[in-house]
């Protein structure tokens, strides 16, 4: 089925208003843009470890309603409704007419994520054709809600240092693991088996997912939901001793899994971590430090920054 699109472009100042009027045109899906209060509750310095690049961009003194209407609906007549109450109310605004397919809705976003490079692994999403050269280690995945489509600086940091660490035969935590990308990665460079853990239980069923989709089994691969800051000691599983932890998160709580990572690792065991921004890496590097690691190498991409320490004795 095919749905008309009106959009309405109008600031910030006369949303609420137009949103009024849009919801009163008709009764078919609506959805709003409105980025005006971005980052507003957070230190400035603080906002891109937490919110997208592209997000960080988007013009926070404008918003846009999306309005989505079926045939029988009479789109054209919402329309003339619409421009006359807008008018009406004197507000400020474009409007624009356009159209999309109901099949659209699941399967439009597919088209922004293409195979990713980081070193000699690609992230190929599940549904793309991409033929691999003999030397590349492909991980085929699937998103889905969660964090680890390859194409986020920080995840291509943690990819590129787990290659120059990793040894085979280890055994490997994914802290935060989003879908699995570090630690299916891992396991096909030669992991000898990998724990991958995160507190969204949709994200580890997705990690899961994209393990079989590789064809891990729960014998190499073992998905846990579990929050250890606030169950500390409750997960088996996490207790190790891991010869390699990874953890994409952000400084802050890196920096409060400090003593687990510590306590997690083995003897000499390698500590990864990005997902830091560059402000905050000699913070990081620093409390790492006094919680007993020993600094190896710092990367950089983008403005953001990964680490990898060594736990020391």
């Amino acid at each position: 089925m095919e749905y008309t699109e009106l959009t309405i472009h109008t600031t910030v100042e006369h949303l609420e208003t137009a949103t009024a009027i849009a919801t009163s045109c008709g009764d078919g899906g609506l959805y709003i843009e409105d980025y005006s209060d971005l980052g507003a509750t957070l230190p400035r310095e603080r906002w891109c470890e937490l919110i997208d690049d592209q997000l960080l961009r988007q013009d926070r003194e404008s918003a846009c309603i999306h309005l989505y209407l079926s045939a029988a609906q009479h789109p054209a007549e919402c329309r003339e409704t619409l421009i006359g109450l807008l008018n009406a109310a004197g507000i400020s605004y474009t409007l624009e007419k356009g159209s999309v397919q109901d099949s659209d809705w699941s399967e439009s976003w597919k088209q922004y994520y293409k195979p990713e490079h980081a070193g000699c692994v690609v992230i190929r999403p599940s549904w793309h054709d991409y033929q691999p050269k003999p030397d590349e280690i492909v991980v085929d995945l699937d998103p889905g809600m969660a964090f680890g489509t390859g194409q986020h600086e920080s995840t291509k940091l943690c990819l590129l240092l787990l290659q120059r660490y990793l040894v085979a035969g280890d055994g490997m935590l994914d802290m935060g693991c989003g879908s699995g990308v570090l630690s299916v990665a891992a396991l096909k460079m030669g992991a000898g088996r990998a724990i991958a853990c995160d507190r969204d239980a949709d994200a580890v069923r997705t990690a899961v997912d994209n393990a079989i989709r590789n064809g891990l089994d729960s014998r190499q691969f073992v998905g846990v939901c579990a929050d250890i800051l606030l169950q500390p000691g409750s997960f088996p599983d996490l207790s190790g001793p891991f010869q390699i932890i990874a953890c994409n998160i952000i400084a802050d709580v890196i920096m409060e899994m400090s003593g687990f990572f510590y306590s997690s690792l083995s003897a000499d065991g390698m500590l990864l971590v990005s997902g830091i921004i560059d402000s905050r890496a000699d913070e990081v590097r620093e409390h790492l430090m006094a919680a007993g690691f020993k600094p190896v190498e710092a990367i950089s991409m983008g403005g953001w920054r990964a680490l990898a320490l060594r736990k020391s004795h």
